[in-house]
């Protein structure tokens, strides 16, 4: 939004906030690409080093992939800002509210929608809710 919105004033306005001090990146689902090619194989562990005369983009690093049917994430940060226990308690509280959030998903009790949900309609949100609450009224 800061770098492609065609509103000149909203890219002003964005631009004057301060950079963000988070990258998060998710990398996709490897297992998928590692059974389309022979050619590639898969290494044990992903570990991204910086060199320690580069300058980091961002304070704290979080990448994700899906392996072997498993979500890996990685936390890059440096030892000089953070210390290793917080970046773990971080990471733990990351991995319960993505817990409590897939377990809110799979939950018969309170089941919604998202446009990700129908993809091949292309609807937002708003549209998804009125069908949604017309297809209700009918019951």
């Amino acid at each position: 939004m800061r770098y492609l919105n065609a509103d000149t004033s909203i890219r002003e306005k964005l631009a004057s906030f301060p950079s963000a001090q988070i990258s998060f990146n998710y990398l996709g689902q490897f297992d998928q690409v590692l059974k389309a090619s022979s050619v590639l194989g898969e290494a044990k562990e992903f570990k991204s080093e910086q060199s320690s005369l580069n300058r980091r983009s961002h304070l704290l690093g979080i990448s994700g992939f899906i392996r072997a049917g498993k979500l890996e994430m990685t936390w890059a940060y440096s030892d000089k800002i953070h210390k290793r226990d917080t970046i773990e308690r971080l990471a733990s509280g990351f991995m319960e509210a993505l817990t409590n959030l897939i377990n809110h998903c799979q939950s018969k009790d309170d089941q919604s929608y998202t446009p990700s949900d129908f993809s091949a309609a292309k609807l937002n949100q708003k549209q998804l809710d009125k069908f949604l609450a017309k297809m209700n009224k009918k019951k």
